[in-house]
């Protein structure tokens, strides 16, 4: 049963500690929907005199005729906290006790929050053995005097269950024992994230291990969040939040890290460590908890034969305590999350998606953690572990739906079932294995025909027995057809919308037709609307379903259902016919579904955009984003409040002359204008216009056009908004984005001279409003192709805007110009240089020195890849550049002939990697030569650690050096001992990927490499192993590659292929 929560605030605006309530809901048959009924409210609220969601008042709800209900009531609101404006109370006395108070925390005196949505299912508590000697927080025990419930956790059925005495779970006071900890906590369990959202897990700690070589680092782990707070079944003793077993993630730049998610870790690390325990909601203390002995693969990766969990714990905790001391200390504003003197929320859901950005991830293909999604009763996301999935879900659906005919994708994890039905038969025996269940979350089915009203209905009623949260529908294209007529044989039916005498107009659908229980066709009766509405379903995607969708309007009835838990709709693939209809029956969805957030649709016609955003609007009050497109052009609408707060138009390929017809209707709302692949004369014109014309939103935008557009129209856009200064205000805009290609791609785009070699992303920011003078500009520069011909264009590019060049990556021949140009340009007026890619191909002693000079112009130049062919007339040159240039290049790659007598001399100038302390990337590449063992010396101490023990060189760095990620060696050959030196040196717990082509590498030297491998558990990076054209036999390499999967599962591996 369903519960709808209230937080209680007095009529002079002081909220009430604690007044927290739930009160269940009941099923409304007039209305169709759950609703509270307003007695109720009031048998626990004597003094309640209203309601307010947010700044709105709460209606109470009404008939046909607009004469409110008896007995009162108001709608349900899933997942809000409604204000409940109660009379002249300024203490608790008004307000019926809670069953649960509180123990008081001698520490910090009374708690900051509550956890909301309690259960009252029965549960199980660890005994006082599970918790001897360690303290159990701050837990609610139970007020025999109460007859209502004050907190209410998230998600969980509302039958009654045992309750915690303090004796139960109370038995040692620590002193140590953060004092707000209880508050933080109840913060995490507090929030709950809707499932569509595709929310990561959020539950994990960090802890410390030491690798082979040496040096520390932090693995990050998942915590399950098995019991009644999630999966809403009952608890017990062995159903805790625990760690998964699972070999965790080791951390990508920990310090950032740390920076954002600190003080959340923290709040985790002490839960763990001095355990939790609320109804329905169990961490056993890490001194009192078995289950740690059981995760043998967690206890081999963190080496805990020489460790205890709590010192590793107690570690982590220290070293966030003294980054936080730190940072006051330094007076550094850290943008950490969960700041303990702050009420913000623990972990915002931006935060959370970033998570995977900060680990190193090898199973890519799975789920975070191997763990398995699952739903609350209320639609919130949870992850949980594969045994207490198994635990709740014995026999998955998913497993025996993955057999049957059309089912392409299966994901137990993710509770997602892919499926393409080719006819009604095979449909209905789909439908029969389905059956009615919980696992299946997230439902993506295709019908390959056109489905009349009677095979809609099954889909419905099917969708409505499974009861997936995320669907999407995509049903056959009908095409440009026209609608059939609405007369006495139709009944006014869209059934497949096509000429009732087609083929795929069924019996059943005649049937249907003429022996409709209601008549006339009635709305609430749609399968389309059904879906919408079956009660569970937040994200749906309907494809080819606009000939439906533009007869909802026309049907007569009206709909009782309300899709109130929708959260987000897209619709795609209207038919080009009728868009008015089309429109109207946008608008009917809406008023059924009034709790979307994000709204997507494919319209029609240009001219129904301006009339959508307006009817939309007022029909979505919890709407935040509205995209529309059309055409060539998608129109996004970013709202808060109800109220437009930006408005972005793109234009892709857009084949108009100018895009004011569209955009006519709403010019001023425009915040961002967006064109890509195109740039006419006349849209030119306009958007010169449009910022001449200072319209006062508008403040971005972003350009794809030819490079010769470049230069001039710069001028013309600070010029306009010049104008627009003069009007008497200050021009909005404050940023503009040129592209002539996409960089990191050779191909050209639409426009695009012939002779224009150069691809740039140029951007424009206008940085101070009242001076359109004060300009700033980076630009992205790449020319991957030599030219001797130096175009006008290019020629213009690098006179006026070298010296706001941040990235540039440049392939260069001998006496090239643009070098030249580069490098006189960077003197005069200076260089903003922080990327710089070369690629030269046998350049003179001239050429380098003007590297080497724009080299030093550039102070901020930290990141630098240089790709030299190797000569010997050219080698003093190479070595002094790289000797002035060694501490800045993170990338080195060597391609030549003459390394027996170069490498000698690269030898004796830099013996280890201690010259290139920042090298990432190292490769060495000839025409199949054969190296001496003084070469093979080299590159054995370029591509060891310079912390490794088989280091020839005496270790002395006086900076950070960057472990080496990439490794090719190509087209040179060695014997088989300095092959052997070659592969002990590698360090497998940093590479990335390994290339090693061309050569003479047999079976056994590759299985000696594949045993540097570590296979003691910790995480091995190596995500591509490249062995091609050596002399291992066919025979030789499937053994070779299991090996390889046994210790690198997850890489790309390629041997002799």
């Amino acid at each position: 049963m369903s519960s709808q929560a209230f937080r209680v605030i007095s009529s002079t605006g002081a909220t009430l500690p604690s007044a927290i309530k739930s009160i269940p809901t009941v099923f409304d048959k007039k209305t169709g929907q759950n609703v509270i009924i307003w007695e109720d409210i009031q048998a626990i609220f004597k003094d309640a005199e209203y309601i307010k969601n947010s700044d709105a008042a709460v209606p109470f709800l009404r008939d046909g005729s607009l004469d409110r209900l008896v007995p009162l009531r108001i709608s349900y609101h899933p997942g809000v906290v409604l204000d409940l404006i109660v009379r002249g109370v300024e203490n608790r006395a008004s307000v019926n006790p809670p069953i649960y108070t509180p123990v008081p925390d001698e520490s910090s005196g009374q708690q900051d929050t509550e956890i909301t949505d309690v259960p009252t299912e029965p549960q199980s508590i660890p005994t006082e053995q599970d918790v001897i000697s360690v303290q159990v927080i701050d837990i609610p025990v139970p007020d025999e005097s109460s007859g209502r419930q004050d907190t209410e956790a998230t998600d969980v059925p509302t039958e009654p269950q045992s309750i915690p005495t303090e004796q139960d779970v109370i038995s040692v006071q620590r002193e140590d024992r953060p004092g707000d900890l209880y508050s933080r906590i109840q913060s995490v369990f507090g929030q709950t994230h809707e499932l569509y959202e595709n929310m990561p897990p959020r539950l994990f700690i960090v802890l410390p291990r030491k690798c082979r070589d040496g040096v520390k680092r932090f693995r990050l782990f998942f915590l399950c969040e098995c019991g009644a707070h999630v999966t809403g079944h009952h608890s017990k003793p062995e159903h805790t939040i625990h760690l998964v077993q699972h070999e965790g993630y080791d951390l990508d730049k920990h310090e950032a890290f740390f920076d954002k998610f600190g003080s959340y870790v923290l709040t985790m690390l002490e839960m763990v460590k001095y355990g939790f325990l609320a109804p329905g909601i169990t961490v056993e203390p890490m001194a009192a908890s078995r289950k740690l002995e059981e995760l043998e693969v967690v206890r081999k990766i963190l080496n805990l034969s020489n460790n205890t969990w709590e010192t590793l714990v107690d570690e982590t905790i220290s070293f966030i305590h003294q980054r936080q001391q730190a940072a006051v200390v330094d007076s550094v504003s850290v943008p950490t999350i969960c700041d303990k003197t702050s009420t913000q929320r623990m972990l915002q859901d931006a935060d959370l998606k970033q998570l995977r950005s900060y680990l190193f991830i090898s199973d890519k293909d799975r789920t975070l953690g191997g763990m398995y999604r699952i739903a609350t009763s209320r639609g919130h996301g949870g992850w949980i572990c594969m045994k207490h999935y198994r635990s709740i879900y014995p026999e998955s659906t998913m497993e025996r739906v993955g057999k049957v005919i059309g089912v392409s994708e299966v994901s137990l994890e993710l509770g997602k079932i892919k499926v393409k039905l080719e006819s009604g038969y095979e449909a209905r025996k789909f439908y029969k294995e389905l059956g009615s269940t919980e696992d299946v979350l997230e439902m993506d089915i295709s019908l390959a025909w056109h489905v009349g009203f009677h095979e809609r209905n099954e889909l419905a009623s099917a969708m409505s027995a499974a009861q997936p949260i995320i669907l999407s529908v995509v049903m056959c294209p009908i095409g440009d057809r026209p609608y059939p007529p609405c007369d006495t044989y139709t009944r006014g039916y869209p059934h497949s919308l096509i000429y009732p005498f087609s083929l795929t107009y069924s019996y059943e659908d005649r049937i249907q037709d003429l022996h409709h229980p209601k008549g006339p066709y009635d709305l609430c009766d749609d399968p389309i609307i059904r879906l919408m509405t079956h009660g569970r379903v937040q994200a749906m995607l309907l494809k080819n379903v606009g000939y439906y969708i533009g007869a909802i309007d026309l049907c007569s009835g009206t709909a009782n259902n309300i899709a109130l838990q929708l959260r987000t709709v897209n619709i795609e693939g209207f038919p080009t016919s009728n868009p008015g209809e089309e429109t109207a029956g946008i608008v009917r969805m809406a008023d059924i579904c009034p709790s979307v957030r994000v709204w997507r649709l494919e319209c029609t016609s240009t001219s129904c955009i301006s009339d959508l955003i307006g009817k939309l609007l007022r029909r979505c009050q919890h709407l935040e984003t509205l995209t529309l497109v059309c055409a060539s052009c998608e129109v996004v609408v970013g709202v808060s409040q109800n109220k437009i707060q930006t408005v972005e138009a793109r234009f892709e390929n857009y084949k108009h002359d100018s895009p004011s017809s569209i955009l006519a209707d709403f010019e001023n709302l425009i915040t961002k204008l967006t064109f890509r692949n195109f740039f006419g004369v006349d849209c030119q014109n306009y958007i010169l216009d449009m910022v001449a014309d200072g319209y006062p939103d508008l403040s971005e935008i972003d350009i794809t056009g030819p490079a010769n557009w470049l230069h001039p129209n710069i001028w013309r856009l600070t010029t306009a908004s010049a104008m627009a200064s003069l009007k008497g205000a200050s021009s909005p805009l404050r940023r503009v984005v040129f592209h002539t290609a996409t960089l990191g791609q050779d191909s050209r785009i639409e426009g695009m001279e012939a002779s224009d070699e150069i691809a740039v992303e140029m951007t424009v920011d206008f940085t101070d409003p009242a001076d359109v003078t004060a300009i700033e500009i980076t630009s992205h520069v790449q020319m991957v192709q030599s030219n001797q011909r130096l175009s006008s264009t290019t020629t213009d590019i690098f006179e006026h805007y070298a010296c706001t060049i941040t990235e540039l990556n440049i392939r260069i021949d001998p006496d090239d110009r643009r070098l030249a140009l580069l490098d006189d340009v960077t003197k005069k007026k200076g260089s903003k240089l922080t990327t710089l890619a070369l690629h030269a191909n046998s350049l003179n002693s001239t050429d380098l020195k003007r590297i080497e000079d724009i080299i030093e112009q550039s102070a901020n130049l930290d990141s630098l890849s240089m790709h030299f062919t190797f000569e010997k007339h050219e080698q003093v040159a190479v070595e002094r550049l790289l000797a002035r240039c060694g501490n800045r290049i993170k990338s080195l790659y060597l391609e030549g002939k003459d390394f027996d007598e170069g490498i000698p001399s690269l030898q004796r100038l830099f013996p280890s990697r201690n010259s290139f302390p920042k090298l990432e990337s190292f490769g060495v590449e000839s025409d199949g030569i054969m190296l001496n063992r003084t070469c093979a010396e080299w590159i054995a101490a370029m591509v060891v650690s310079p912390m490794s023990a088989t280091s020839q060189v005496p270790i002395d760095i006086h900076e950070p050096w960057t472990p080496l990620k990439n490794v090719t060696l190509k087209g040179i050959d060695f014997g088989r001992d300095s092959w052997d030196s070659i592969i002990r040196a590698m360090d497998f717990s940093t590479l990335e990927s390994l290339s090693l082509e061309r050569n003479s590498l047999d079976a056994k030297q590759a299985m000696s490499l594949v045993a540097c491998i570590p296979d003691d558990g910790s995480y091995v990076p190596l995500n591509i192993l490249k062995l091609k054209t050596t002399s291992i036999s066919r025979f030789s390499r499937r053994s070779i590659i299991l090996r390889c999967i046994t210790r690198c599962p997850f890489a790309d591996i390629n041997i002799n292929e």
